[in-house]
């Protein structure tokens, strides 16, 4: 408990630093290219400040105690009220594929935004803060990194949404979810679904938002009515963020709780979400689609590694297209937050119940299965092929010496007897 008073403290040190250098003043009250500045400084600021935000440690507690800091200063209640601990277990690979499962403390940051309308249904607009950066790579070494990309941008990103809707009135309630441990099998997802009581309303994810070569809007397997909505909204304004690309690169995944597949519309906090019947939206930067995804056509992968630092994110994007996404993604869920119909839409997306039965348990088994066979089958035609092809392939003669040409002659006569005998045995 006096550890977590000093950290607070220190915390509120640099907030206020922070705040007297950068962001005093809310985003919507500046200017277009200011707002754009200011959520490029909180990105900075974050990353500076909370480098290493190791999932499940103390230093991912810092990183909290930031974030709630800055929401406070947003007027979202006591920043030490915001943070919400719970305790998870993280699945551990032993040797031969044996799974141990350890017991692991983390803690969500929730700032909630409430309407007049004590009955309110809830929208959440969520990120993960922490990031892999002392977790081990080998023996001997870490994983290393800022998370700059992956997922400084996000938190930034929704910081500045926090502020933006600050001061709207809405029909529904708002969460404001920076989730904790969520790159451990999305654990602050799953936790913050047990311990919330309100009817969540729908969902938003923001994910490496700043970088990537576009960025995406996913929502679900099937075509959705908020699917539909947003789409609308993008497409009337004139929004940079495109849909999802018919080929989704998707993968083998029968550890997924969804679907036997999985892909990067899929590969978020967004996932438990639909896994708990919840309309959502995942918006995310990334090069998504033809035959490799991956997040740059040009630039290497570097979300999870040791690459994904302040400097080499900026070197490589630059700092003009990362301000350029980050507010892009600012407008556009500040603008969708306000649209009228919105409330209206995402209840009807909720009682979709042609998605729920998509997403049963026992379709879900079967769709794993039938996979699993098809896949087997699959190799196993291949293995046959592969096998004939090489019992059938022709010998080699060389002409080096008589001896040699009257070896192969022989050993030609003796394969030929072989593959009369296997004939007769098929017969």
């Amino acid at each position: 408990m006096i550890m977590k008073k000093i950290i607070y403290v220190f915390v509120l040190i640099i907030i206020a630093l922070s705040i007297m250098f950068s962001f005093a003043l809310p985003i919507n009250a500046m200017a277009e290219g200011e707002a754009d500045n200011t959520t490029y400084e909180l990105f900075v600021n974050f990353v500076t400040n909370c480098p290493n935000r190791t999932v499940a440690t103390d230093n991912e507690l810092t990183a909290a105690s930031y974030i709630a800091a800055i929401l406070e200063t947003y007027g979202y209640g006591v920043a030490a009220d915001m943070i919400e601990p719970f305790d998870f277990l993280e699945k551990v690979s032993l040797f031969y594929s044996q799974i141990d499962e350890v017991e692991q403390s983390s803690q969500n940051v929730v700032a909630y935004k409430r309407s007049a309308n004590p009955d309110a249904k809830l929208m959440v607009i969520g990120t993960h803060y922490g990031n892999l950066a002392g977790r081990p790579l080998t023996t001997t070494t870490v994983i290393g990194g800022e998370g700059a990309y992956d997922n400084g941008t996000g938190v930034a990103a929704l910081l500045a949404i926090a502020s933006n809707l600050s001061a709207v009135e809405l029909s529904f309630d708002i969460a404001f979810v920076f989730f904790g441990a969520e790159l451990l099998d999305n654990a602050g997802s799953y936790a913050f679904i047990e311990q919330n009581s309100q009817e969540i309303l729908g969902m938003i994810n923001l994910v490496g938002v700043g970088g990537g070569d576009n960025l995406y809007a996913y929502y679900d397997e099937m075509k959705r009515s908020h699917g539909t909505f947003i789409d609308k909204i993008i497409s009337d304004n004139d929004i940079n963020i495109l849909p999802a690309p018919s080929n989704r690169n998707l993968i083998l995944d029968t550890a997924q709780t969804i679907f036997p597949y999985s892909h990067k519309g899929l590969d978020s906090s967004n996932a438990v979400f639909i896994e708990n019947g919840i309309p959502s939206v995942n918006i995310f930067g990334y090069n998504w689609g033809g035959i490799l995804a991956s997040e740059s056509a040009t630039k290497p992968n570097i979300s999870g590694k040791g690459s994904d630092t302040l400097e080499n994110f900026i070197d490589m994007y630059g700092e003009t297209a990362i301000r350029t996404k980050l507010n892009t993604v600012v407008n556009f869920v500040t603008l969708t937050v306000q649209e009228e119909g919105l409330q209206q839409t995402f209840e009807t997306a909720l009682s979709d119940n042609r998605y729920d039965n998509l997403t049963s348990d026992i379709v879900r088994k079967i769709l794993k299965w039938a996979m699993l066979i098809g896949l087997a089958i699959a190799l196993g035609v291949l293995s046959s092929r592969a096998n004939r092809i090489t019992r059938n392939a022709p010998p080699t003669i060389t002409a080096d010496s008589s001896d040699n040409t009257e070896t192969n002659i022989e050993s030609q006569s003796e394969d030929k007897t072989e593959k009369e005998d296997d004939i007769f045995n098929e017969f």
